[in-house]
């Protein structure tokens, strides 16, 4: 079984397409100015779409499920 290291992909990716804006001349520096807003704005999407997931699992059957995930922990199985 192999590890795909998606996250170091997208960190190249984001890099890559970074510095394509900023040759091209797209004022970057927005990204700083609103990265207050951005970091809220990520924090409640990954929430509500953590609780969509987690009511789509409990209405699921459970040879849906991950083998050995449901632990019968509501807080447990939310994390």
């Amino acid at each position: 079984m192999s590890f795909c290291l998606a996250g170091f992909i997208a960190f190249v990716i984001s890099v890559l397409v970074f510095l394509l804006l900023a040759l091209l001349g797209v004022p970057v520096h927005i990204v700083y100015r609103k990265l207050l807003a951005l970091a809220v704005t990520s924090a409640v999407f990954s929430y509500i779409f953590a609780l969509g997931l987690y009511a789509k699992s409990l209405l699921a059957d459970n040879t849906a499920l991950a083998e050995g995930g449901n632990t019968g922990e509501n807080v447990i199985g939310f994390l």
